[in-house]
């Protein structure tokens, strides 16, 4: 979680950072102007002192580099292509922005009435000073697009004038697929632009466009500051930083902004059941929103997140229970510092620790297995067969093996080198009540599957399972809307549709220091179960660092406590980046990042829509990445996240 959230953040500020200095504020804040139909939302309150900020961190001075200019100048180039194809953008530069932001800076995703066949995308900017440079520039983006057949014309809201840009429909390089939505399709092709009071508005929904201008002139109707989630997340934001002003300010309706997404991508294929429905048909609707702020250089952080999840109990809940069906499961008790294991290896990339309520949540998982695979009382069924089937293991799951479970999970990551695409790996650690039975339940299970492997490694049985064959693999679940299909059964499959990798092809497991123990490699198991002098990872002085920095935050009784070695945690996927290789990697991270950087391709299926054959050798840039951290209080109507990055010291192990 910790690293998600730097990554987003730091690849935000990578764009932003590009921009020019400037300064004043807008006379309508974009919150205040954007719809409350906005589902995205990233916003820079005063560029000029973001840049000025991220310049002074280690993040700033990664950047500014010069082993890292060419690749810069070459991503910037990239995103200017990309940002500036006619029929997939607003056509606007990360040039364009440079010229014409005098304060704030903002970019949303809108669901125009709330409609899930609608979507549209707004880049605002306060031109404060800066007047004849925006009419410049959209004299150019009219040229541009011109010059790839757009039509210019323009419409009257009042006193403001929008220019129009009616733009081909791009042809399609492949059929639809034949159970593509039919109506999830953007509006048009129309975007629209204005300059109104030191204000840009670019925009590419007419109805939306019309809407801003309109209330540029006459503050009407709901908008984004207004709204109850947006508000709460704000507030509880605000108040844990103590009235630092923020760098950064976002906000995501995930459900909405999933759907909005899914719009954008053309109505994409849907294979198998739409996991963003179930989802939503099972209680995770409770989460109306999340988003935060970001501040950079304060002194004692390098960056310093804090986010809120704002989840308020439902009203029809049951006595006892804040949310419905498998939601239920959403519960992460506060408890204790969730400091390292002392078996915990000291060098390793991420360590995750949390409390959940496993026991209950399992009970609870039922209703989302049942619907997704479209069949009433299958989750029971499954778990009658494991236990009365003459050919399985016949054990009872519940009784034997989740009953004994505790309620602290541990989950660490490392990357081995050499650099490959196999080099991530995972360990799970699940605290049980009774080791002793779980390891007989374990030995069941196993003994009964052909494809399991017994090994004893340091006087433990570790049992192996690989999964070889490519019949039996199940495909990765991807929410609707994301760059990658549904999984699906082999009876359903699109001949021409690319089948997604398991995220996980084998696994290892043991019980031993009172933890059943996942890990997704034997020899990453065997190298814990072996080691002779095991330094912790409580002693590491970069884990100390954090932990006092987060104890300085705030940290007290937690639901999630995370720690996180930028310089380990990012190796792997930066040099699969630099070789062009992200989409063969093989590691989850790896996966679920190629769901965003790659894209498919009609002669060889997947590839990298980011060139990152500038990149320097990672050994140059790791002096610029020190530890980070976060941790997680579970409040009454949600979570709260709070997290930094500290400055990477010679000591940092």
């Amino acid at each position: 979680m910790t690293q998600r959230v730097l990554l987003g953040s730091l690849v935000a500020t990578l764009v932003l950072a590009m921009l020019a200095a400037g300064q004043g504020w807008a006379a309508v804040p974009s919150d205040q102007l954007l719809p409350a139909t906005t589902k995205g939302y990233l916003a820079v309150p005063n560029l000029e002192e973001l840049t000025k900020k991220f310049d002074e961190s280690q993040l700033g001075q990664l950047c500014n580099d010069p082993l890292m200019k060419p690749f810069a100048d070459d991503l910037k180039r990239q995103l200017n292509e990309k940002l500036t194809d006619a029929g997939r953008s607003l056509g606007i530069s990360i040039d364009d922005l440079s010229k014409i932001v005098g304060g704030e800076v903002a970019f949303a995703l809108i669901q125009p009435d709330n409609d899930p066949t609608q979507a549209a995308r707004v880049v605002y900017a306060d031109t404060t000073g800066k007047t004849a440079e925006t009419t410049a520039v959209m004299e150019r983006i009219a040229k541009n697009q011109i010059a790839k057949g757009a039509k210019r014309t323009a419409i009257k809201v009042g006193a403001i004038e929008l220019m129009v840009l009616v733009r081909p429909k791009p042809k399609a390089t492949k059929p639809a697929a034949k159970d593509a939505a039919k109506d999830a399709v953007v509006e048009s092709l129309e975007t629209f632009y204005l300059l109104h009071d030191n204000q840009f508005v670019a925009v590419d929904h007419r109805k939306t466009a019309l809407e801003l201008a309109g209330r540029l002139q006459s503050p009407a109707g709901q908008t984004l500051g207004s709204i109850k989630p947006f508000q709460v997340i704000m507030e509880k934001s605000g108040k844990s930083a103590g009235g630092v002003a923020p760098h950064l300010r976002w906000f995501c309706e995930p459900f909405g902004y999933a759907t909005a997404n899914r719009v954008l991508q053309g109505g994409r294929r849907r294979r198998g059941p739409d996991l963003l429905k179930v989802l939503g048909n099972q209680g995770f609707k409770a989460i109306q929103g999340l988003g935060g702020l970001a501040t950079f250089s304060t002194g004692s952080h390098e960056l310093l997140h804090r986010t809120f999840i704002y989840a308020p109990a439902v009203p029809n809940a049951e006595p006892g229970q804040k949310y419905l069906l498998a939601a239920r499961m959403l519960n992460f008790p506060n408890g204790g510092a969730l400091q390292p294991l002392p078996w915990i290896p000291a060098q390793l990339s991420n360590h995750i620790s949390f409390n959940a309520k496993i026991k209950e949540g399992f009970e609870y998982v039922g209703t989302l297995v049942n619907e997704y695979a479209n069949e009433p009382g299958v989750f029971e069924d499954v778990l009658n067969s494991i236990r009365d089937d003459v050919h399985g293991p016949r054990v009872d799951l519940r009784k034997e093996l989740v009953a004994h479970a505790a309620e602290r999970v541990t989950i660490v990551t490392d990357n081995w080198r050499p650099v490959s695409t196999k080099s991530e790996r995972l360990m799970v650690a699940i605290e049980a009540t009774r080791p002793d039975l779980v390891a007989k339940t374990i030995d069941k299970i196993m003994e009964s599957d052909p494809d399991a492997q017994k090994h004893i490694i340091a006087g433990h049985t570790v049992w192996e399972v690989v999964n070889d064959d490519a019949d039996m693999q199940v495909e990765a679940i991807v929410i609707e809307g994301s760059d990658s299909p549904t999984p699906v059964s082999s009876d359903d499959k699109d001949k021409d549709a690319e089948p997604s990798q398991p995220l996980i092809t084998s696994a290892a497991l043991t019980v031993v220091n009172g933890h059943l123990v996942f890990a997704n490699n034997l020899d990453f198991l065997r190298a814990l179960l072996t080691r002779t002098k095991p330094a912790s990872l409580a002693e590491s002085t970069d884990f100390v660092a954090v932990t006092k920095a987060l104890t300085d935050l705030g940290s007290d009784q937690d639901s999630f406590r995370l720690f996180t070695r930028t310089h380990e945690a990012y190796r792997v996927n930066y040099e699969m980046m630099r070789r062009g290789e992200m989409p063969e990697s093989e590691s989850i991270t790896g996966k679920l990042l190629n769901r965003m950087l790659t894209t498919e391709s009609d002669d060889d299926g997947r590839s990298q829509q980011i060139d990152g054959s500038k990149l320097p050798q990672f050994e140059t840039m790791e002096k610029y990445l020190g530890p980070a951290g976060a941790f997680v209080e579970s409040v009454d109507d949600g979570w709260l996240m709070v997290g930094c990055l500290l400055k990477k010291t010679a000591t940092a192990k």
